[in-house]
């Protein structure tokens, strides 16, 4: 009976060796996590106002060259409409003209 208490122990000494290395892996793994995250906390922190600057240069250069490029293509917009409305005018002068000449015969 000493024999199988003994072994026993041992078992239960091996097993609490393991859950005890279980247990610091597992505790390791969390404080890592946390670093991690408090790194990238810290990394955004540090960076936001250079990004912040950056987005406003970009957004400010963007909306411009953006307004440059919708004006450029209204404007084109507006010639091309003006050119139909002179064209309509002109069919709507001949129609007129023809109609009196039909009204004449």
């Amino acid at each position: 009976m000493s024999r199988f208490g003994r072994s026993a122990r041992r078992g239960l000494a091996n097993v609490k060796i393991r859950t005890t290395g279980a247990y610091a892996l597992i505790a390791a793994g969390a404080a890592m996590t946390l670093a991690l995250c408090l790194s990238r906390g810290a990394a955004v922190e540090a960076v936001f106002p250079v990004e912040r600057a950056r987005r406003l240069f970009v957004d400010a250069v963007w909306s411009r060259a953006k307004g440059a490029w919708l004006g450029a293509r209204a404007s084109a917009e507006n010639a091309r409409l003006r050119r139909e409305v002179a064209a309509l005018a002109l069919a709507r002068d001949e129609a007129s003209r023809l109609e009196e000449e039909n009204a004449r015969l």
